[in-house]
């Protein structure tokens, strides 16, 4: 009996020291991002203003006695007794053995791609229809030219095949398959580059691309421009637009952006007829000559 007794609290140590440790809801933004999301958009230059690398999430934490872990297919070194896990799903359910990891479902899904700031998943955000956008998709950042190795890596996890590059002088790194729609820079961004907004909707919904990253210089006007577009169409909530563009104040994008941008863009939409912002988009996009097929495949690729 006294054996067994042993046997059994010596079975009990070896599972307790291979035990997962996580909160039962994982929160990916830092505090900062956290106060920011949670209160009302126009604070947003109350914490940040563009000047500081602060757009980065904050990495899921599992401690653990093993030398690698195995969670939802991926593998993660571990570290003193910990590994960290970066650029998880929003509302993504991670499992390690029996161990369920909920992350929290808070858009956006900011990401860790060393060498570039300002990068986040299009996706994850609610639409008007109860439909949330589909992540791993498209995702939007600042320019790549000075991407790590580290950060090259990343992009490879995240299954990335494409760079769309947005600037006038684009500049092709050589990491991705390359595609670059030269719009315009210095102000109006909607209007002086409705030109391109037929290829570029034509683009991302090219499924040999997917998935893309498109980006212009520093990921907040050409780049912010296109992705009110998407989301609008898509039927995201009008303040999760402003969300979503003033979350680029979290980036290094010397300069802060402000409501304003998405005030004008809101009322551009306004001069088409639609009972709904997604409707006054998809008529404005359908007179500029994007193809009613293009929407189509959009609202297919990204609405789960």
């Amino acid at each position: 009996m006294k054996n067994f007794l042993i046997a059994v609290l010596y079975a009990l140590l070896l599972i307790s020291c291979t035990t997962v440790k996580a909160p039962e809801v994982f929160e990916i933004h830092t505090p900062l991002q956290q106060e920011f999301l949670s209160g009302p958009y126009e604070m947003a230059t109350i914490y940040a203003k563009g000047n500081a690398e602060l757009s980065r999430p904050q990495p899921v934490i599992i401690e653990s006695d093993k030398e690698t872990l195995f969670i939802s297919g991926q593998e993660y070194p571990v570290a003193d007794g910990k590994a960290e896990l970066y650029n998880v799903k929003a509302g993504e359910n991670l499992v390690y053995d029996d161990v369920k990891i909920a992350v929290s479902e808070t858009a956006p899904r900011n990401l860790y791609i060393d060498g570039v700031t300002n990068v986040r998943d299009a996706g994850g955000w609610m639409t008007a229809s109860g439909k949330r956008t589909k992540q791993g998709v498209l995702f939007r950042s600042a320019r790549l030219d000075d991407i790590t190795e580290k950060g090259i890596r990343e992009l490879g996890k995240l299954g990335i095949r494409t760079e769309v590059d947005l600037r006038e002088d684009g500049f092709d790194p050589g990491i991705l398959s390359y595609d670059n729609i030269p719009m315009k820079t210095g102000g109006g961004y909607l209007v002086s580059n409705i030109p391109f907004l037929p290829s570029f909707f034509h683009m991302i919904c090219d499924e040999t691309k997917l998935p893309i990253i498109y980006h212009c210089s520093i990921g907040t006007d050409r780049t912010g421009m296109v992705t009110f577009l998407i989301n609008g169409l898509l039927g995201v909530s009008e303040e999760d637009l402003y969300r979503d563009y003033l979350f680029s104040n979290f980036a290094l994008i010397e300069g802060m952006r402000r409501p304003r941008t998405i005030d004008e863009y809101i009322a551009y939409m306004d001069r088409f007829e639609g009972d709904t912002l997604s409707q006054r988009i998809e008529n404005f996009l359908l007179s500029v000559g994007v193809d009613e097929k293009d929407i189509a495949a959009l609202r297919h690729l990204m609405l789960e």
